[in-house]
């Protein structure tokens, strides 16, 4: 049992082979649509807004922003290679248009200038990240002046609840109160941070908003 919980510890945080193409990536992102439907209501997006997410799995929130941008663009990075490839697939008229870039990255090294993005997002990816302090300087270096960052997180409480991650901290790595992540954005450099949690939902979707 052990075995199978360490493989799907590993599978929620990189998705791959098979099981990652045709399993991992429609499971995951099923339980992630309330949290991106939340993100979506919650972004500022305008029609030329400049916007990154971070890990964006099978690209459904990818594709959701950038019904909303005409003189944009939409960038996503990604590890995965099935999520970058499935992900590229529901895109495709977008990036054929322009409006869509998606990267094989990490947040270790965002692939981007200084001052790049008016928006940067995460849902549900910074459990994962190798060193939380380091990254977070990346965001705040894409950037732009008065740019916001919207994390997305479910709550450390709720997270434990399951054997999967509590028996593989050394993959969920990172797990925070509301508390914590407000914490840790403000001790980033980060401004104006607010926490919005939705109670009504089976799964706490939690979001920070900061700004830069």
């Amino acid at each position: 049992m052990l075995g199978l919980k360490r493989y799907l510890a590993r599978q929620a945080s990189r998705p791959s082979g098979f099981f990652g193409k045709l399993v991992a990536g429609k499971a995951f992102n099923k339980t992630n649509q309330t949290h991106e439907d939340m993100a979506v209501d919650m972004l500022p997006i305008e029609e030329d807004s400049q916007i990154l997410e971070i890990g964006f799995g099978n690209g459904r929130l990818i594709h959701q922003i950038s019904m909303h941008v005409d003189n944009g663009r939409v960038c996503g990075i990604e590890l995965s290679d099935p999520m970058l490839k499935e992900a590229k697939k529901r895109n495709r008229t977008r990036i054929e248009r322009g409006i869509v870039e998606l990267k094989k990255g990490s947040v270790e090294e965002i692939p981007y200038d200084d001052n790049q993005f008016d928006i940067v997002l995460t849902l549900n990816s910074i459990y994962f990240w190798p060193d939380p302090e380091q990254n977070l300087k990346e965001v705040h270096r894409v950037l732009n002046e008065n740019g916001q960052f919207y994390c997305g997180i479910r709550p450390k409480d709720q997270m434990e609840e399951s054997s999967v991650i509590g028996d593989n901290r050394d993959i969920f790595k990172n797990l925070y109160t509301p508390d914590e992540l407000r914490e840790f954005l403000e001790s980033g450099g980060f401004r104006e941070v607010t926490v919005r949690q939705d109670e009504n939902n089976p799964l706490d979707n939690v979001i920070a908003k900061a700004v830069k």
